[in-house]
């Protein structure tokens, strides 16, 4: 003989279907919302704009030398920019991934607010030119200064884009 026990009718043991895709529909909207905002940090945007410029400045070393011609870097601090050219007559370089003229408007082509192209100085010139054989030197031919570089600043963190002399050597360093 069957003894019937205490059941309860009705007695749910899972989530229904309904339920479920409830919740997930939630939780899209929530990370929606919230997943925007909660972008990179003000270092982590400085560094990937310092990485962006000196990758710039390494493609303009290495057109200078594949061209066997001048490649000239032009920096304007005020407006976040810089265009790289041919030195003689100015002609835009190509941009390899968009195919347009290269120029670069940090914070926009970044979708980083708040990145500062704080400083370039080569020589006491905003402008670095590559010479056929891949040196750095200013517009008038004479080789840069120890110290040339740029600083890229997002907040409170800064990140120098150094060149080195004679080499043309690019590195990325915190701080000034």
């Amino acid at each position: 003989m069957r003894i019937k026990g205490n059941n309860k009718v009705g007695k749910r043991g899972a989530f229904t279907l309904v339920e479920l895709l409830t919740v997930v529909v939630l939780l899209g909207v929530v990370a929606a919302v919230v997943l925007p905002h909660a972008g990179y940090s003000d270092r982590e945007k400085a560094l990937l704009a310092a990485k962006k410029v000196a990758a710039d400045i390494e493609y303009a070393q290495g057109e200078a030398v594949n061209r066997q011609a001048s490649v000239t870097i032009s920096f304007s601090p005020g407006a976040e920019t810089y265009s790289l050219t041919l030195a003689s007559g100015g002609t835009a370089l190509t941009d390899p991934l968009s195919g347009n003229d290269f120029n670069v408007n940090l914070p926009g082509d970044l979708q980083a607010a708040g990145v500062d192209l704080n400083s370039a100085s080569f020589g006491g010139s905003t402008t670095l030119t590559f010479n056929a054989y891949g040196e750095p030197v200013q517009s008038d031919g004479t080789p840069i200064s120890a110290g040339s570089g740029v600083v890229v600043r997002c907040g409170d963190s800064l990140f120098t884009v150094s060149v080195a002399p004679v080499t043309g050597r690019v590195t990325v360093v915190p701080g000034t």
